[in-house]
C-alpha cells in the first residue's frame, strides 16, 4: 500500500516512524510531501520524497494524510481536488475540521472517502493511543486505517461527535503529563535532588506507578487510599491539592483546550 503524508511535522513525523519501525511493514511503502525540504526530510526519516503533487497518480498513492495545519486545508484540497480521488481515501489529522468540512474543501468529490485520526507523540515509540472515526464513505477504508495506525500503539474508534473530546483526553494529555511531572522535578531539585536523580526517580514513579494501575482491578482512587496511610506523609501533599481545587483547574484546562478545538 502507498501512503503520501503532506505536511511533516513532528506528529506527522512520528506516525512515519511508528510505521516503518516494524521490519514487518514493508506492505507500506510510504512518501512524503513538505512544504520545505521534501527531499531532506524523506533522506531523514528514509522514505520517499514526492516533490510535486501532480505526481501522485503516476506513483498509485492509495492513502493521503493530511497533517497540514487547519488553517490550509483549502489551498491543499483545491491542489488535490484536481485529480482522480475516488479509489483514494483521505486521512486527516487536521484538528477540529469535521469530515463534512473536508468533503466542503474538496468540491469536485462529493463521495470523498475521510477518515480522521488524533495520534499522539508517542507514536514514534509506538506507544501512542490514536483515535480514529470516518464518514460515510470513509466508513470502507476505515479498518485498513486502523491496520496502518496500530503500529503505532492502540487505536480507538470513536463517534465523530465526540472527537474534539477524544483529541484532549488522548493528543494532548502528553504535554499535561508531561507539565505535572516537571514540576515535581523542580520541587524536587529545588528541595536539593540533583536534577538527573530527581528526573530519574519521577519518571520511574510515573512509569511503575502506570504499570500497577494497568494491571490492577482498583480504581485510581482505590489506590491512592492505599498509599495515603492516615497521619502520613503523602496526604499532606493530597491536601494541598484538594484545598488548591487541583481538579478543578484540571477541569479548566480540559474545557479550554475542548473549546479551542471545537472553534475550528
Amino acid at each position: 500500500m502507498k501512503i503520501l503524508f503532506i505536511g511533516v511535522g513532528h506528529m506527522a513525523g512520528s506516525l512515519i516512524k511508528g510505521i516503518t519501525k516494524s521490519t514487518s511493514n514493508k506492505k507500506y511503502e510510504i512518501y512524503i510531501n513538505n512544504r520545505e525540504s521534501t527531499v531532506a526530510k524523506a533522506q531523514e526519516l528514509n522514505v520517499k520524497p514526492l516533490v510535486n503533487l501532480e505526481d501522485l497518480q503516476n506513483e498509485g498513492i492509495e492513502v493521503i494524510v493530511l497533517g497540514v495545519r487547519p488553517a490550509q486545508l483549502k489551498e491543499i484540497a483545491i491542489v488535490l481536488d484536481q485529480f482522480n480521488l475516488t479509489n483514494v481515501t483521505i486521512v486527516s489529522m487536521l484538528s477540529g475540521i469535521s469530515a463534512d468540512k473536508i468533503t466542503e474543501a474538496f468540491g469536485r468529490h462529493p463521495k470523498l472517502k475521510i477518515v480522521r485520526i488524533m495520534p499522539n507523540i508517542n507514536a514514534d515509540i509506538t506507544k501512542s493511543v490514536t483515535g480514529i472515526c470516518a464518514n460515510h464513505y470513509g466508513e470502507k477504508s476505515i479498518d485498513e486505517v486502523f491496520d496502518i495506525f496500530s503500529n503505532c500503539g492502540s487505536v480507538e474508534k470513536i463517534n465523530e461527535d465526540i472527537f474534539s473530546e477524544f483529541t484532549i483526553s488522548g493528543g494532548c494529555t502528553p504535554a499535561y503529563i508531561l507539565f505535572f511531572l516537571k514540576a515535581f522535578v523542580d520541587a524536587a531539585v529545588k528541595s536539593g535532588l540533583e536534577y538527573q536523580t530527581a528526573l530519574r526517580t519521577i519518571i520511574g514513579s510515573f512509569e511503575g506507578t502506570i504499570a500497577n494501575l494497568k494491571k490492577s482491578s482498583k480504581t485510581p482512587e482505590a489506590i491512592i487510599g492505599e498509599i495515603c496511610v492516615p497521619n502520613g506523609v503523602t496526604i499532606e501533599g493530597i491536601k494541598v491539592f484538594e484545598n488548591s481545587n487541583l481538579e478543578k483547574i484540571v477541569f479548566e484546562a480540559f474545557n479550554k483546550a475542548l473549546k479551542k478545538d471545537k472553534e475550528h
